[in-house]
């Protein structure tokens, strides 16, 4: 998966686009709450 983001003209309702693109995807949010939770309670 490429994010093509032009730094250049970077604003808030790209990132937030980009941000409910990956929570759409449930097997990558949970394998990142996974890691985090490993992370924590280690």
């Amino acid at each position: 998966m490429a994010m093509n983001i032009d730094l250049k003209n970077l604003n808030m309702s790209d990132i937030q686009d980009q941000i409910k693109k990956l929570m759409a995807n449930k097997k990558l949010v949970t394998k990142i709450g996974i890691i985090f939770g490993a992370i924590v309670f280690s």
